[in-house]
């Protein structure tokens, strides 16, 4: 698998126009990037036209009534959590590129952004989810916050270990309180990492606890979507997606 790619990041967030359920689906962006989708959803789309029939008569072929409704993207407030593990520091650039071309396409206009990185350097609270509960950058409308994004994510470096489980208890705390003050505009996050939870320092660190984090989110509203980059798992971030 690849880094993940500008079709994975416009296709799946900006026009979130797939149909997901309560199960992990994962689909596969031209460049090979799996992607799995956790939480419950609907149907959704292109803009444009949808037209709705009834067919009725003896050979089903005589539309009976026909309905045209307006479909629009729901407003969205999308909270990133990037692993930059010194595992990432071949893919890290790829990744953040990705990133930064999804915050410069049209299409992302009017979507909410904010990212969190992990681990946090220079704090001996790396595993503690107070250390995530703020987000390195803040959440901002695209396409005006666009060049503080893109300014932010080129000053990061990456090592460390995969604290996992603190950084995404720590996202979920920042989201499910951002989707308090925002009602009206869908709130989710959405993870990328290329590898497990490690490595031995954190107290928390097997899959299933994390994946409790993300099915609490759930029932508070947040959904959770997770990129897997190369590297990394796959049937162990499909639990959490």
């Amino acid at each position: 698998m690849s880094a993940p790619s500008h079709l994975m990041f416009v296709a799946w967030i900006a026009a979130f126009g797939i149909a997901v359920g309560a199960c992990a689906r994962q689909a596969q962006s031209t460049e090979g990037t799996t992607v799995a989708a956790g939480g419950s959803g609907g149907q959704g789309g292109e803009f444009g036209l949808v037209t709705a029939a009834s067919a009725g008569g003896f050979g089903g072929n005589e539309v009976c009534g026909k309905s045209v409704a307006e479909v629009e993207r729901d407003p969205i407030e999308v909270v990133f959590l990037l692993d930059r593990s010194q595992s990432m520091a071949g893919k890290w650039m790829k990744t953040i590129a990705a990133l930064g071309e999804f915050v410069n396409d049209e299409r992302s206009a009017g979507i909410g952004v904010g990212i969190n990185v992990f681990p946090k350097f220079g704090t001996t609270k790396e595993c503690a989810p107070e250390a995530y509960a703020q987000l390195a950058l803040a959440m901002g409308q695209l396409p005006a916050y666009g060049p503080t994004l893109i300014s932010g994510m080129n000053a990061w470096t990456v090592g460390g270990e995969t604290p996992t489980w603190g950084a995404l208890s720590g996202t979920y705390t920042f989201a499910k309180q951002h989707k308090l003050t925002l009602p009206d505009r869908e709130t989710v996050v959405v993870f990328a990492s290329d590898g497990d939870p490690c490595c031995g320092a954190c107290p928390h660190e097997d899959i299933d606890s994390i994946a409790q984090l993300a099915s609490d989110a759930q029932l508070a509203g947040v959904k959770t979507y997770v990129v897997a980059i190369a590297g990394s798992t796959v049937s162990a971030l499909d639990k959490i997606a």
